[in-house]
């Protein structure tokens, strides 16, 4: 009964001609662990652990947020599926594999600009943000914030990794933030048939 709705990344109940409509706390799906990317699996994963866990922000020495880690799992994973990676292991690809057409579907640094003031906040004019929220409004403060956030999660990770450095361009770690950003939500509790 779903229909994709892209333009706005979610979902409505389509037309059917019984009329059958989503009651309040009906289960639609339930999306298995194996098909889940969480940022666990980032934290988790050797080549992050290895290069990128001693990162900090580099103004405040602050951790980083396990959102980034995610970030740069998915990065490195899309650059390996595309054979874009130097030094890949039989195990990369073979976690990769899985995966390959829920990459390809995440929009690049190019699909997000190209919808012009449609596109993510982060990436919109500065000038644009002050006219249509004011300099100083929580909502400018809170993009900005986002903006300062992903640039220091990147100088931080090129800090730590030349690999990662000479692999993933600012566009393409922007990119993966916003989808993880927008598309990224704590799982909750299992439900009884996952446990």
């Amino acid at each position: 009964l779903l229909e994709s709705v892209p333009a706005r990344r979610t979902h409505v109940v389509a037309q059917t001609h019984s009329h059958h409509s989503i009651e309040r706390n009906e289960v639609v799906m339930v999306l298995p662990r194996t098909l889940q990317i969480w940022d666990l699996d980032a934290l988790r994963d050797e080549w992050i652990a290895q290069n990128l866990f001693s990162a900090t922000h580099g103004k405040t020495n602050n951790p980083i947020d396990s959102g980034a880690f995610l970030a740069a799992y998915l990065v490195r994973m899309k650059l390996i599926a595309s054979m874009d990676w130097s030094s890949i292991t039989q195990k990369d690809l073979d976690g990769v594999e899985r995966f390959i057409e829920f990459l390809n579907i995440l929009p690049t640094y190019d699909d997000y600009k190209s919808h012009g003031p449609h596109s993510h906040p982060v990436l919109w004019p500065e000038q644009e943000i002050h006219t249509l929220f004011g300099k100083l409004t929580p909502t400018s403060i809170l993009i900005k914030g986002y903006r300062t956030m992903i640039d220091s999660e990147y100088m931080a990770f090129c800090a730590v990794s030349s690999d990662f450095k000479d692999h993933v361009s600012i566009q393409d770690y922007t990119a993966m933030r916003l989808s993880v950003i927008s598309r990224s939500f704590g799982p909750g509790a299992p439900m009884k048939e996952e446990e």
